[in-house]
């Protein structure tokens, strides 16, 4: 259901002003699309029109960046006669979440049990990982927030490793237990 469209290009393989769309199609099922266009240049763009809350991430240029509603990312293609260019793909994503509850460990065992209350006001970072799961020198971080009065916190995020962490700053007389 995504619209790509087609636009003639002078050769330059970039998408600029005055330069008319040749043709649109909408995906299939599959993702999947396809044109049967005359011999010339072209720069094929996908249209972010309706997809809310999607993000390119391939291809990575600025082909298609002249028009607003559209991927910044484009494929700049040249036909022949007779001739077949695949692979012309676009890549996208959705952030995803993270989320959890800061706990008063009544017991101290690093487990949550019945009576373990909520803890509000903690601040919760987020980190960026290099895949090991481990919190490292250098590592960016990506986010931070404050639980609520419940101790719930959550993260919207861009698909990645991440390494979740409490700030023990100001936290006088707490000892994480787990």
């Amino acid at each position: 259901g995504w619209t790509i469209r087609v636009y003639g290009d002078d050769g330059d393989g970039v998408l600029e002003a005055g330069e008319l769309e040749v043709d649109s199609t909408t995906t299939d099922v599959n993702g999947d699309y396809s044109f049967s266009l005359d011999p010339g240049n072209y720069v094929v763009c996908e249209d972010l029109t309706g997809q809310t809350g999607w993000t390119q991430s391939g291809p990575v240029n600025t082909k298609c960046a002249a028009v607003t509603t559209l991927g910044d990312g484009g494929h700049s293609a040249t036909v022949t006669s007779n001739s077949t260019t695949n692979d012309l793909d676009f890549f996208n994503y959705r952030q995803g979440s993270l989320a959890g509850t800061k706990y008063e460990d009544e017991n101290a065992d690093g487990n949550y049990d019945a009576g373990d209350t909520g803890l509000s006001g903690w601040t919760i970072r987020v980190y960026g990982d290099d895949g090991d799961g481990v919190m490292e020198a250098g590592q960016t971080q990506a986010d931070t927030t404050t639980t609520d009065s419940n101790g719930d916190y959550s993260f919207t995020l861009d698909p990645g490793n991440y390494v979740v962490c409490e700030d023990l700053t100001g936290q006088t007389g707490w000892t994480q237990s787990g």
